[in-house]
């Protein structure tokens, strides 16, 4: 192997091990609001972490369900696509529109009103994203994950 070829493999590996270390330490911007629960997507797989104390009990099966998208989507993308995906705001509210659709799903299955349903989903989604996406923009992602939810909604 020529000297060239070696450095050009060494630069690779190099950018490649830089990568995988922004990957990790990188983390998206803070979300405004208080996270009931959260799914991290290891190499292992996911691991879900819900602070029961914090949820009230009406909550408790919404949240379960948010929580098993996430951990699905794990499984789907892995590790590394999971991570890259939630380096941004845009990626992670691609991530979590399906999660807060499948909540409400489940809060209407339960009985609760369409109507207080559909507000809390779009008021709980858009106060995550506060500050870091336009409310149009995540109530678009909303829309196009969960539209039986939302047709009614005019934007």
């Amino acid at each position: 192997m020529t000297r060239r070829a070696r450095i050009a493999r060494l630069l690779l590996l190099v950018a490649l091990v830089g990568i995988l270390v922004l990957t990790v330490l990188v983390r998206t911007p803070t979300p405004q609001g208080q996270a009931l629960a959260r799914t991290t997507c290891a190499f292992s797989g996911p691991v879900r972490v819900m602070d029961v104390g914090r949820i009230p009990p009406e909550d408790t099966l919404p949240v379960r369900v948010h929580e098993d998208v996430h951990a699905r989507q794990c499984d789907e993308l892995g590790w590394l696509r999971m991570r890259l995906k939630n380096l941004t705001a845009g990626g992670r509210l691609s991530l979590e529109a399906a999660g807060y659709c499948a909540g409400a799903r489940a809060r209407l299955r339960r009985g609760d009103s369409y109507a207080l349903t559909r507000e809390r989903l779009f008021d709980d989604a858009n106060a995550m994203f506060a500050g870091t996406l336009d409310s149009a923009r995540v109530n678009a992602a909303l829309r196009a994950s969960c539209p039986e939810l939302t047709a009614s909604v005019v934007q």
